[in-house]
């Protein structure tokens, strides 16, 4: 770079620091005794707000923290006028059973007990998926398939070797028998 080159222009990060660092350097420095830590809260607050223009920031801040309380009220009164609400219709609904309709929505005058509707959600055949059978069914094999790959299938295993070898100690025993008694030999001592 010769004398008559002018200085490469300051990138923003640059330009950042510079700011932070003469903001921090002029700041006023206060000493008042006997004030209270909400009060020297208040006053640290605004310094570092004018100092560092955090005005906008902590007015966002606090804009989306009334934001969220009011969201929050809401969701609150509305639960609790569900609660209010809806909860008497679905016990009258457990009650009573659940009104039947045709297929343009109009009542049949009939009415189904959520057993039976759970009933017949279990165990109604899909009919995209009719060779696996009911949902229930496909649910309770899915898991017994589990079980027998896990320790359970283990267990069994052991128990099946323990049946077959009482078996053939059984049968073993009564073949050797029924050879000595065939054979006419007699028990050695």
């Amino acid at each position: 770079m010769t004398e008559y080159d002018e200085p490469p222009e300051p990138t923003q990060a640059e330009l950042d620091e510079h700011e932070e660092r003469t903001a921090v350097e002029n700041a006023p420095t206060v000493r008042i005794e006997g004030l209270t830590a909400k009060a020297v809260a208040v006053i640290v607050r605004a310094a570092i707000e004018e100092n560092y223009g955090l005005r906008e920031t902590a007015q966002e801040q606090v804009k989306a923290a009334v934001e969220e309380a009011i969201r929050e009220a809401v969701d609150e009164g509305i639960k609790t006028i569900a609660l209010e609400h809806v909860r008497p219709l679905v016990a009258e609904i457990v009650a009573n059973g659940w009104p039947t309709t045709n297929n343009y929505g109009e009542a049949t005058g009939k009415s189904r007990s959520l057993a039976e509707m759970l009933r017949e959600s279990l165990f109604a055949k899909d009919p995209y998926r009719s060779h696996e059978g009911p949902w229930a069914m496909r649910l309770m094999r899915e898991e017994l398939e589990k079980a027998l790959k896990g320790p359970l299938g283990e267990e069994i295993k052991r128990a099946q070797a323990m049946v077959r070898k009482a078996l053939d100690d059984e049968v073993m025993g009564k073949f050797r028998k029924a050879l000595k008694d065939g054979l006419g030999l007699k028990d050695s001592p």
